[in-house]
């Protein structure tokens, strides 16, 4: 009977106590993903926002399985492009680039305190897939010797597999002001991001062209190279003449990203 007693006195608190938890998560955040620049010295900040969704499977213990997904853009610009036919033509247009990166993760959210403290430190194991896209839009340029694009809208995709981990604090603002306990909190952390290998993206910051002659040499992607060009094609609708120009540069080096996060969590 006193084994049973002292079983029942420790195990009752604990069982009360979990049971005054909640055992899923909603959230929103804006995010910050910031190039490793030794890795990735021409890839820009990706700012975005998202979405995370969490569940606790053993009300007992404080781990969480959470799905966690984002959009944002890295690149975004329009200028004005001159293209270079022969010695005698050329026209101008608009060229307008979008570069994207978006990404989905699961991890498994340890927290190291309990729900009923103000502020609650956590860390995240994660893996997950990271998409890249680029859109490139040509406008018509109305040249006069009637030179336009094949294609006035270009896509580039590319993606990978992705691993890294979480670490962050959620604080009960509520708690901390009036002294009450919420089912919300406000969090901030920081994340790292690597990929299991190279990926390519677009990003029009480092390429300083602005006259584009006609391309020589095929489209030029070569393979494992980390560096190739992106080309579109132009006709000459009187003569039915076709020209190559490069457009864009294409990168190609693993993922490296440091993401900072500011959030919020709902917990129901």
């Amino acid at each position: 009977m006193k084994n049973l007693y002292l079983f029942l006195l420790i195990v009752f608190p604990v069982v009360s106590f979990s049971q005054g938890e909640y055992n899923f998560q909603f959230g929103l955040f804006g995010t910050s993903e910031i190039p490793l620049r030794s890795q990735m010295p021409k890839m820009g900040t990706n700012f975005g926002i998202g979405l995370q969704f969490a569940y606790k499977p053993v009300n007992r213990i404080p781990v969480f399985l959470e799905l966690k997904g984002n959009v944002g853009m890295y690149d975004y610009r329009t200028s004005r492009e001159t293209f270079i036919f022969d010695e005698f033509s050329s026209t101008e247009t608009d060229v307008t680039f979008k570069s994207s990166m978006n990404k989905v993760q699961f991890g498994t959210k340890i927290y190291y305190t309990s729900f009923y403290r103000p502020v609650r430190a956590y860390v995240t194991p994660q893996v997950g897939v990271n998409f890249l896209r680029s859109r490139i839009r040509i406008a018509d340029p109305e040249d006069i010797d009637d030179c336009r694009p094949l294609e006035n809208r270009i896509t580039h995709r590319s993606s990978g597999l992705t691993y890294g981990g979480e670490l962050g604090v959620e604080i009960d603002v509520k708690r901390l002001i009036s002294g009450e306990y919420s089912n919300n909190r406000l969090y901030v952390s920081v994340a790292y991001m690597s990929s299991f290998k190279k990926v390519d993206y677009i990003n029009t910051r480092y390429m300083n062209e602005s006259e584009h002659g006609v391309y020589q040499d095929g489209h030029a992607h070569h393979g494992g190279a980390d560096d190739r060009d992106l080309t579109a094609e132009f006709v000459n609708v009187s003569s039915n003449s076709l020209h190559e120009h490069k457009i864009a540069e294409v990168y190609r080096t693993p993922l490296k990203f440091i993401n900072v996060h500011i959030g919020y969590v709902w917990y129901f």
